[in-house]
């Protein structure tokens, strides 16, 4: 039997599957403040939210959902890659031209991971901070999945780390 935070997880694993595969461009929609609302997920910035009854859901919060359970302020983390290049070698094969043959090689790849991101907003600030690294990390995977054309790689320099993390203010309705 799935425990409620393994049943998040494994909903986000479905959630990060169906915003990854998503054919937007790789531009971080990173506008604004991290406590500006109405933010959406894209290839390189993945947000999710847990509602008050405990969903986990992609994108952002349903204010309205936050102002009819009497909330005023909602606690949200930033999650950004511990560094900004994945550097990695992957074995492929070339051709001597002279000799006619081929034979393995090692090519080195440079990724950029500057883009990534990842944002979470949740009841309290804890769960904030663990869906924002998880969400960013998802990202990184993502995108060093898409350059190297394989589903196999090291991933222990992919890793995200919280940047910012604040209790935001829910606005008025307008």
């Amino acid at each position: 039997m799935l425990t409620p935070s393994r049943r998040r997880i494994a909903g986000l694993v479905a959630v990060v599957v169906a915003g990854c595969s998503s054919g937007e461009p790789l531009v971080p929609k990173l506008a604004g403040e991290l406590c500006d609302f109405d933010k959406k997920s894209t290839q390189t910035y993945f947000v999710s939210h847990i509602t008050p009854r405990g969903a986990l859901m992609q994108d952002d919060v349903d204010l309205d959902e936050y102002r009819a359970k009497a909330m005023d302020a909602i606690p949200s983390a930033l999650a950004r890659p511990k560094r900004v290049r994945y550097e990695t070698q992957t074995r492929q094969d070339c051709y001597n031209e002279a000799g006619k043959y081929w034979y393995p090689c090692m090519v080195k790849i440079d990724i950029d991971l500057g883009a990534a991101a990842g944002v979470s907003r949740a009841v309290d600030l804890k769960e904030a901070r663990f869906y924002a690294v998880l969400n960013c990390e998802r990202v990184t995977q993502r995108i060093a999945a898409d350059a190297l054309k394989s589903r196999l790689f090291e991933s222990a320099n992919l890793e995200c780390q919280i940047v910012e993390d604040k209790i935001c203010k829910i606005p008025a309705k307008k």
